[in-house]
C-alpha cells in the first residue's frame, strides 16, 4: 500500500465519518489515565461499589444500579473477532465479525458498541441502571472521542445495522436522554486486569472462528457492483468503496495470485 493510498484512505474515512455522525458530540466521559488504567480490578471497581453500599451492592438476586462491561477487539489471519465481558453476570458475549471487515481497531470500536446497546437494552428494559462504566484498551479510540476526531468506522459487513462509529455516538445519546451516567475509561492491555484478560480471550477467540454464512471475498469480483450487498449499497458510496478495498486487502503473494486468477 503506497503512502498515496494510505492518505485518501484516512480522508475517506475522515468523510464517512464527518456525514454521519456531523457535530455530534460523544455524551460521555472519557478517562485515558496511566494511573487508573494500571489498577487491579477490585481498585479499579471500589468507587461504584462503595458508591451503591458493599450490602446493597451484593446482595443475592439484587443487581446494583450499575455495571461494568470490558471489552476488546482482535484481528487474526484477516478474521476480526469481539467481546464484552459483562461484570454482574459473571460471563462474556463473543461476536465473529466476519473477514477482510476491517483491522484490530474496528473490532475494538464494535465492542465498545456492543456494550453500549447491551447497557442500553439493560436501562430500556428495567430501568436499573444509572452508572455504566465501559473499559476497553483501545486508547486511540478514546482520544478521538474525546475530541470528535476518531475515524475508526468498525467492521464493515453485509448487515442492515448502521456501522459502529456511528452505533456509539447513537447508543451514547440514548443513555444520556435515559439518565444514565456513561464513563469510557482506558484500561492497560496485559496488566493487572482479570476481565480485560477475559474480553481478550474471548475476542481472540471471535477471530479464529469464521461463521457458516459468511464467505470470504473474491479478489476481483468486488468491482463488479451486482456482487456488492444491497445492505452495503444503502450504506452510501463511500462506504461501498472501503468495503470493497478491504476485501481486497493484498497481503500475500498467494491473494496476489488468486486475484490474478
Amino acid at each position: 500500500m503506497t503512502v498515496r493510498s494510505t492518505i485518501r484512505g484516512q480522508q475517506r474515512r475522515r468523510a464517512i465519518v464527518q456525514r454521519l455522525i456531523g457535530g455530534q458530540r460523544f455524551r460521555g466521559t472519557i478517562v485515558v489515565d496511566e494511573e487508573e488504567a494500571h489498577k487491579n480490578d477490585d481498585e479499579r471497581l471500589k468507587d461504584l461499589i462503595e458508591a451503591e453500599g458493599i450490602d446493597a451492592a451484593f446482595v443475592e438476586g439484587i443487581k446494583p444500579r450499575w455495571e461494568a462491561y470490558f471489552t476488546d477487539g482482535s484481528a487474526k489471519n484477516d478474521r476480526l473477532g469481539a467481546c464484552v465481558a459483562v461484570l454482574s453476570e459473571a460471563k462474556s458475549k463473543i461476536w465473529h465479525l466476519g473477514t477482510y471487515t476491517g483491522k484490530s481497531m474496528d473490532a475494538e470500536l464494535f465492542a465498545i458498541a456492543a456494550a453500549l446497546g447491551m447497557a442500553l437494552d439493560d436501562s430500556s428494559s428495567s430501568n436499573r441502571l444509572r452508572r455504566v462504566r465501559i473499559y476497553t484498551d483501545a486508547a486511540t479510540i478514546l482520544a478521538g472521542l474525546s475530541n470528535s476526531g476518531c475515524w475508526v468506522l468498525g467492521p464493515i459487513m453485509d448487515t442492515n445495522e448502521p456501522l459502529a462509529i456511528q452505533l456509539v455516538y447513537d447508543r451514547a445519546e440514548a443513555l444520556y436522554n435515559l439518565g444514565v451516567d456513561l464513563e469510557l475509561v482506558w484500561v492497560k492491555a496485559h496488566k493487572n486486569s482479570y476481565m480485560n484478560h477475559i474480553a481478550d480471550i474471548g475476542a481472540k477467540q471471535g477471530a479464529k472462528h469464521e461463521p457458516p454464512d459468511t464467505q470470504p471475498p473474491q479478489g476481483k469480483t468486488f468491482e463488479i457492483w451486482k456482487a456488492i450487498p444491497k445492505s452495503i449499497l444503502g450504506k452510501g458510496l463511500d462506504v461501498v468503496q472501503e468495503w470493497r478495498l478491504r476485501g481486497n486487502q493484498v497481503d500475500s503473494e498467494s491473494k496476489k495470485e488468486a486475484i490474478r486468477r
